[in-house]
């Protein structure tokens, strides 16, 4: 059963939070892939045979087949992991709420109650969380997914305590309760004084 500090503190859960074997799942999905590769290049070789798209150059017996190209495909590239300085707008909660199981959590990290106020908030990455101490054993997690927010600290109040904790530690955000948005544009105008008049030096001889 949670207690209000579990609820409360995303610290509380750092034991879930850390990823597990990270070069295992790449491997893993490195070899899905190239499975995935074999096995599109079979199913096209065997469609083109039934379609009539494999024909002969005219003329000479043993001549070299030409096979019909597919059409170049437009893949359209990942815009690849959020980094420092990108503008975000942080999702509605129940955008979020898809994202996370029963006790409010997504890949062990935990939407705190003080989190919710910030839905729709438009700020700037800090940084990525790649590892953090865990201090209820002292050991070095990586996590994987996770940013920092320009300004979204949390406040310390917790029920039950009689003093807030003043660590003013940030959030952490799972990039999956964000979304990327172009930089604002700033209307400031540089103010630039006038150049002033210099008035001539008169001489008396």
């Amino acid at each position: 059963m949670e207690t209000e500090r579990d609820k409360n503190c995303q610290f509380a859960h750092a034991e879930e939070m850390f990823a597990k074997d990270p070069i295992g799942l790449r491997i893993n999905l490195a070899i899905v892939a190239f499975l995935r590769k074999i096995k599109f290049y079979l199913y096209f070789r065997k469609v083109k045979y039934f379609l009539g798209l494999r024909t002969h150059y005219s003329g000479a017996a043993a001549s070299p087949k030409l096979i019909a190209e597919p059409a170049p495909q437009i893949i359209k590239k990942p815009t690849g992991p959020l980094k420092q300085g990108d503008w975000v707008r942080i999702k509605s909660k129940e955008e979020i709420l898809k994202t996370v199981d029963a006790n409010n959590k997504l890949e062990g990290c935990v939407v705190m109650p003080e989190m919710w106020q910030y839905c729709d908030v438009e700020t700037k990455v800090v940084k990525r969380v790649e590892y953090f101490l865990d201090e209820t054993n002292y050991k070095m997690r990586k996590m994987r997914s996770t940013i920092l927010l320009e300004g979204l600290h949390c406040s310390g109040k917790m029920p039950g305590y009689k003093s807030p904790c003043d660590r003013n530690c940030f959030f952490f955000w799972k990039e999956a309760w964000v979304d990327k948005i172009e930089a604002p544009v700033t209307d400031e105008k540089q103010v630039t004084e006038p150049d002033q008049q210099k008035e001539p030096i008169s001489s008396h001889i």
